[in-house]
C-alpha cells in the first residue's frame, strides 16, 4: 500500500470529531447533491477495487473481505457529482472507516493477536454500528 494511504488511514483514526467535522464540512461546502440522493433514493455503496488495502494498516486483524465491508458500510452518500464514478473512490469516508464497521449485515468474528502489537493487539470501534447482525462465524 502506498505510504500516503497508510498515513491517511492512521491519521483518520487519531483524528477526533473536530477533524472529521472539518473534513465533512469541506467535502460538502457548496456541492449540489444531484441524482438518486437528491430525489431521496439511496444507492448502495460498492467497494472499489483495491479499496480494502487503504485500511490494512488501521484494521490489520480484518481480512480483505471484512475491510471491504467496512468501506461499504461507512461510505459517503451517493448523489455528489464528483464522487459518483464507475469506481467509487470518491465515496470512501476513511474517517468513519478507521473507526470500524458502520453496520453489521451478518455475524462478524475478529481475532486479535497481542504478540503482533499495535491495532492487532487491542482496538476499539467508535462508529454507531447499525444493522441486523447475527451470530459470529
Amino acid at each position: 500500500m502506498p505510504p500516503a494511504l497508510v498515513g491517511v488511514a492512521v491519521a483518520a483514526r487519531v483524528g477526533g470529531e473536530r477533524e472529521r467535522g472539518l473534513f465533512l464540512g469541506e467535502f460538502r461546502a457548496g456541492v449540489e447533491v444531484v441524482g438518486p440522493a437528491a430525489r431521496g433514493v439511496g444507492e448502495a455503496q460498492t467497494a472499489c477495487r483495491g479499496g480494502p488495502a487503504t485500511l490494512e494498516a488501521r484494521l490489520p486483524y480484518l481480512c480483505a473481505e471484512q475491510r471491504r465491508e467496512v468501506l461499504r458500510t461507512t461510505g459517503l452518500p451517493c448523489g455528489y457529482v464528483l464522487l459518483d464514478g464507475f469506481e467509487p473512490w470518491g465515496r470512501l469516508d476513511l474517517f468513519a472507516a478507521a473507526d470500524g464497521y458502520g453496520a453489521f449485515g451478518s455475524g462478524v468474528g475478529v481475532t486479535l493477536d497481542a504478540a503482533a502489537g499495535g491495532f492487532s493487539a487491542a482496538d476499539a470501534w467508535r462508529d454507531d454500528i447499525g444493522g441486523r447482525g447475527g451470530p459470529a462465524p
